[in-house]
Parts: C-alpha cells; sequence; structure tokens
C-alpha cells in the first residue's frame, strides 16, 4: 500500500538523536490512521548510518547522499524520494508526542 504520509528526517549521523526520536516516531506511525513511511537522509557521505539504521530500525528507509550536502539539499532529497502525498519534515532532535500525526493529516 502506498503511503500517504512520508516523515524525511535530515541527518548527519546523527545516532544518539535517532535513537531518541525514531521510537516514538515509528510507534506513532504503527498506529496511524493512514498508511506512513519514515525515511531518514544520510548526509554524510557514507554508509553507516544507513547499516545501524537496518540493525536498530529497521523499519526505517535510508537515503545515502554522496557527499555532505547541507540540510537544505538533504531535506529536498528525502521529499523528491518520497511516496507519500504529504511530507512532514523532521530534525533529527525532535521527539513527537502521542497523537500528533493525525490533526496534521
Amino acid at each position: 500500500m502506498k503511503p500517504r504520509v512520508s516523515v524525511v528526517v535530515p541527518s548527519l549521523d546523527d545516532r544518539e538523536l535517532l535513537n531518541r526520536s525514531l521510537p516514538p516516531l515509528l510507534a506513532e506511525c504503527s498506529h496511524a490512521s493512514v498508511p506512513t513511511e519514515v525515511l531518514v537522509v544520510d548526509d554524510t557521505g557514507g554508509s553507516e548510518l544507513a547499516a545501524w539504521l537496518a540493525a536498530q530500525h529497521s523499519r526505517v528507509q535510508c537515503l545515502a547522499s554522496p557527499a555532505n550536502q547541507g540540510f537544505g539539499a538533504a531535506a529536498l532529497a528525502g521529499v523528491e524520494r518520497a511516496g507519500g502525498e504529504l511530507v512532514f519534515l523532521m530534525n533529527p532532535d525532535v521527539v513527537v508526542r502521542d497523537g500528533f500525526l493525525e490533526p496534521l493529516v
């Protein structure tokens, strides 16, 4: 099923921040009334974050940039790759609260 909401998180190897922000985000997405996807854009120019995400948060997709291009370029790459009709752009230091998604949809 095609996602209705894509959550795009640009990241510069922010594992500690993602370890705090992804669990509540994924919990919210798992009981959302619409299909969702979560996409982290790795703006480090490497593949280590993708491997870490696959091991720690397997529901999260990772888009690796070939080099550090900055927040704006990472955000745009994520939005272009997103499959959802709606996109929620989120910094990796944001920790969402229960119920945040429904009013936005």
